[in-house]
């Protein structure tokens, strides 16, 4: 008889360990199994994490494993980083193999191929002196099989997807294969079709979360049988079931959508380099503005820093001009438009070019209050301040998706002094209509496209010139190449500073540079015009420059100074339960032993709060902040799971959260 250890596909906090199980046939790790668990005979699935076991308790005791699934398995390798997640995040065992695991469920019957929409060939383009110093760079670890991190800081519009697919290109003519991720769903379709121009539909799975169960399992297979090479998707895509790893590329590798904010909580970055380093990848993180934390690294040499400084097409940036909303007032203008831009707008219809506008906030309004005692609208379920949308006349909470009818009178004090304050992109639409009545005017957010075929109908009204004025939110502002957008508007600017975050100048400057990257990628310059009640704040000054360095090495400094990522890992501890006396006094406690079992000075250590999401709903939430030295983060989260598992022991109703560097 042998024995392995298994980790139980079993939900309960208190199974999340290694169970050792006999078995007559020889097993790998990584292995899949049916086995008996608990105290009846009902089979649970099973993962082998370790083989050769030598049980610490008398074998009449230990269980069999009753089957083995011959469909599929993780590799090895899978099985290493799933148990290397579990330490680095505080997360369950299962939840971490499970993202290794077939995503979606098994189709009853073989999925008929869809008819195949026609994909234009791509042709190679010729890279320019900055673009095949960059490729060489990538090709020479990839050639001799090492593994290698480079952080390709291109300008918007400098090639950077070029140096991707010719890169992807040597890796396939090699039996090697590539995960492509982009951080948003309205990405995928622009992509693909890039992918799809250059290497054929047949090499590409795509893997994301909108896709139905039954095919999301057929892309998962196309890549477990190695029938596609090219994985093109999510951060899901991370854990596509490779073994020939030649490339992973992270476009856009700022973007906050990388890091999972659902459990399990988990840095796609980390598991890229994890399994680019098991593997003997070649990992490429591509972005116009790059994290502060991943250019730290640049500069401290984990990865390999590769420029690009120019556009590809050797058309000049665009020209960034700076409104100040406040001397517009000043001049009598109280609406949503500067008049330069309203006169831009004007040029650019003329030219029978088209337009850009961005605002960082959906709906007609941002939140509905009282001018008699100042009370604002609120989800009661999550305490999110309601937006009002004026096309069904509805107060929408968009955190949980509620929608309300607007009350006549003040829920508070009875007065009828409800106002709509602010403006989102259903009352700049509005605005622009009316402005301009004779342009076509289209919006894309999530209020307008909640669907990727919705996006993509939007865009390739766009992409056609059938609109002139394209008004959405951070979707527009992502990776998009129009070569007709001659003029950009970017409203509200500092809308972003105002969040309560600590990159909340670098989230500015990363979204004023990449919305003004979506103009002039034609063959002329473009214009921005950037509206802002506060144009002196350094992010927006460095942004309208252009001066991604400089930026960077002031903001750097504020970190240092205050603690903040890369010198520390932000940990966020929760705790939630029914009874709040309880929730309120564990995680005091929590805090208070934290300091003395972990050695973090008390200073870094944030007072417990309640989650302001919370409120309203029937669970109580409380949590707390840890400014937790790189050294010392192993000790906390040993400590944090400790703690869970006195918490599931008292059966109090009461769990833990651990979330790392939370975005």
């Amino acid at each position: 008889m042998n024995y392995v250890n298994l980790v139980i596909d079993n939900k309960n906090r208190n199974t999340d360990r290694f169970y050792t199980y006999g078995t007559k046939e020889s097993l790998d790790v990584g292995d899949v199994v049916d086995v008996e668990f608990g105290k009846g005979k009902t089979l649970k699935r099973a993962w082998v994490v370790e083989t050769d076991v030598l049980p610490d308790i008398e074998a009449p005791l230990i269980k069999e494993v009753q089957s083995k699934n011959n469909s599929w398995r993780l590799s090895k390798e899978a099985v290493e980083t799933s148990l290397w997640m579990k330490k680095r995040y505080g997360i369950r065992y299962v939840d971490a193999l499970r993202l290794f695991s077939p995503h979606g469920t098994e189709p009853k019957r073989k999925l008929k191929a869809n008819p195949d929409e026609h994909v234009a060939e791509l042709p190679k383009l010729n890279l320019n002196r900055e673009q095949e110093a960059a490729l060489e760079a990538i090709l020479r670890p990839m050639r001799e099989s090492c593994s290698k991190a480079f952080l390709l800081h291109g300008v918007t519009g400098s090639g950077k997807t070029e140096v991707y697919m010719q890169a992807m290109e040597e890796a396939l003519e090699a039996g090697k294969n590539i995960i492509y991720m982009v951080p948003e769903i309205s990405l995928i379709q622009q992509t693909y079709d890039r992918l799809a121009g250059r290497f054929g539909k047949n090499n590409i799975a795509v893997l994301h979360s909108k896709i139905s169960p039954a095919n999301l399992y057929n892309q998962w297979s196309e890549v477990f049988c190695g029938s596609a090479k090219i994985v093109l998707g999510t951060r899901m895509a991370v854990f596509a079931p490779i073994s020939k790893l030649g490339l992973i590329i992270m476009d856009e590798e700022h973007e906050g959508s990388y890091k999972s904010d659902m459990t399990p909580k988990f840095e796609t970055l980390d598991v890229a380099y994890k399994r680019c380093f098991a593997l003997n990848g070649v990992l490429i993180l591509g972005s116009a503005t790059p994290s502060i934390s991943n250019f730290k690294l640049a500069k401290d040499g984990v990865f390999d820093l590769i420029s690009l400084r120019e556009r590809y097409n050797k058309v000049p940036l665009p020209q960034i001009e700076l409104v100040d909303m406040k001397n517009e007032l000043r001049e009598g203008n109280s609406g949503i438009i500067s008049g330069r831009l309203y006169q831009a707008l004007t040029g650019t219809i003329s030219k029978n070019k088209q337009a850009i506008l961005f605002i960082n906030r959906r709906g007609y309004s941002s939140y509905i209050g009282c001018r008699e005692c100042g009370h604002s609208l609120s989800c009661p379920k999550c305490g999110i301040a309601l937006t009002y949308h004026k096309s069904d006349n509805s107060a929408v909470c968009h955190y949980c998706g509620r929608r309300f009818n607007v009350p006549q009178h003040c829920p508070n004090c009875n007065s009828e002094k409800l106002r709509k304050f602010g403006f989102g992109t259903e009352k700049l639409a509005e605005e622009i209509g009316r402005l301009f009545p004779n342009a076509n005017i289209d919006r894309l957010d999530l209020d307008t496209a909640v669907n990727t075929s919705e996006i993509k109908g939007i865009l390739k009204k766009f992409r056609e010139g059938a609109t002139d004025i394209l008004i959405g939110t951070q979707l527009v502002a992502k990776s998009l190449d129009f070569k007709n957008v001659d003029l950009v508007g970017v409203l509200n600017s500092d809308i972003s500073l105002n969040i309560a975050d600590y990159r909340a100048a670098e989230r500015t400057f990363q979204l004023i540079t990449q919305v003004a990257g979506r103009a002039g990628r034609g063959d002329y310059q473009g214009h921005v015009i950037v509206q802002s009640g506060n144009p002196e704040n350094f992010a927006i000054k460095e942004a309208a420059k252009g001066d991604y360095e400089e930026f960077f090495n002031r903001e750097i400094r504020v970190r240092k100074l205050l603690s903040y990522p890369p010198y520390t890992d932000l940990v966020k501890i929760s705790i939630s339960g029914k009874d709040k006396e309880k929730v309120v006094s564990k995680i005091r406690l929590c805090a208070d032993n934290l300091k003395t079992a972990t050695g973090v000075d008390k200073s870094l250590v944030f007072e417990p709060r309640e989650d302001f999401i919370s409120k309203g709903r029937d669970t109580c939430r409380y949590e707390f902040i840890v400014k937790c030295p790189k050294a010392l983060r192993m000790k906390l989260i040993d400590f944090a799971e400790s703690f869970s598992f006195k918490l599931a022991a008292e059966r109090e109703g009461l769990s833990l959260f651990i979330d790392v560097n939370p975005y």
